[in-house]
């Protein structure tokens, strides 16, 4: 009997010890599980009260004198996280050159360039004392670039020296082709505002360079007869990319480098560059997001119009769109103003949770304020979000709206 009592104490202890092995292991894998189970919890509450905060940031717009639009669509899970009147058109103000900018780098790229062309033609005539006389013309190519200065065309200086020209019989002339028709103002922009130039040859002046060629010691006689051929010289005297120009664009909100742009992607279709030219070309685009061309209504590239509506769903196709092709996507980020620290997002969100990591573009014009891009959730998901106001006196209060949503998606 003794002898059986110590077998039965020996198996005791060892079953003992076995089941506490056994429960120590299955404490490892539980550990090692509960932090994956907790973040999916997390992230599932998370939206639950960003929703829950939206909602409430939303009646408090309802109560505001105007009307205000919110879409916010994750891009990590691909899902719409919240929407408010996000179907219903609206003036976007400048988070069109949104629109603007990803179309260009859709179908032009970051490094197309906006390219000023000079073309010398004519005949050399040199005489017996060493003199050289161009009997020609010399034209200048412009291309809407918002980034070349006039001392750009110095180079049209250095080339009539290399030939050794001392008389221009003939002159300088522009070429405006890049844009066939004559309109200097876009459609629907009110003629008191401070509007950019819808002209090829921005920012440079043949009658300019004409004075410079002369004050350099060579003679200029005009004459309109001379001939166009044969070509002597054809080059490019001054060239920038789309994404030099994007950076003004978008961190700063330059409505001339938007319609610069604008005018560049026109330039690829087979018209005069025309209003309708340009839309349709934003329309290539526009088919490639999941929506509607009936969710949108452009008439220029930088959102002064007052016949451009958009819904906020269009704005997040597009960004959804951009975020989704490597190309577009590692241009565009960067351009974006950065809330507290640059662009027109300097001074603001400063002291939040969204300062350094909402990258968005705002909009203002009489009575429309706005803001739309990029951040990242306390989930680590990319978001992609849009706020638009219409109707509001002042820019204050629904810039305080912006900054509050965007409080919300990142705290």
């Amino acid at each position: 009997m003794c002898r059986y009592y110590w077998f039965f104490v020996i198996f005791a202890e060892i079953f003992g010890l076995m089941s506490k092995c056994i429960l120590f292991l299955m404490s490892i894998v539980w550990f090692y599980r509960l932090p994956v189970y907790s973040q999916t919890l997390s992230a599932q509450a998370w939206d639950s009260i960003a929703v829950c905060r939206m909602d409430s940031l939303s009646r408090e717009a309802d109560d505001s004198p105007y009307f205000t639009g919110i879409c916010v669509y994750d891009l990590t899970s691909d899902s719409l996280l919240y929407g408010k009147n996000h179907h219903k058109l609206m003036r976007p103000a400048s988070i069109l050159k949104l629109i603007t900018a990803i179309s260009a780098l859709d179908q032009l790229g970051p490094d197309y360039p906006f390219e000023t062309r000079v073309r010398i033609c004519g005949t050399l005539v040199r005489n017996g004392s060493g003199h050289t006389t161009l009997r020609g013309r010399i034209t200048v190519r412009g291309s809407m670039d918002p980034l070349v200065r006039q001392g750009d065309l110095h180079c049209v200086i250095d080339t009539l020296r290399r030939l050794g020209v001392d008389r221009l019989e003939g002159g300088i002339f522009a070429d405006r082709s890049m844009k066939r028709d004559t309109t200097t103002l876009g459609p629907g922009w009110c003629w008191d505002d401070d509007n950019p130039r819808l002209d090829p040859m921005l920012n440079i002046s043949v009658g300019k360079l004409a004075s410079s060629v002369r004050q350099a010691g060579i003679e200029v006689v005009r004459d309109d007869n001379t001939p166009s051929e044969p070509v002597i010289s054809d080059f490019v005297c001054a060239s920038h990319t789309v994404n030099q120009v994007l950076q003004r664009m978008m961190k700063n909100s330059d409505n001339q480098h938007a319609e610069s742009m604008m005018c560049l992607l026109g330039s690829l279709a087979r018209g005069n560059n025309t209003e309708k030219d340009r839309v349709g070309q934003i329309r290539k685009t526009i088919a490639k997001t999941d929506q509607p061309y009936s969710s949108v209504d452009i008439s220029d590239g930088s959102g002064l119009s007052l016949y451009d509506y958009v819904t906020p769903r269009m704005i997040i196709a597009f960004l959804k769109y951009a975020y989704q092709n490597d190309k577009i996507r590692s241009a565009l980020l960067p351009s974006l103003p950065i809330a507290g620290k640059d662009g027109t997002l300097a001074n603001r969100m400063r002291t939040s949770s969204g300062a350094l990591n909402v990258r968005a573009k705002t909009g203002t014009v009489s009575h429309v304020a706005s803001l739309a891009g990029y951040l990242t959730a306390p989930t680590g998901h990319t978001l992609a979000f849009v706020i638009i106001s219409n109707g509001s006196r002042r820019a204050a209060s629904p810039r305080n709206l912006q900054d509050s949503l965007c409080k919300i998606l990142t705290q």
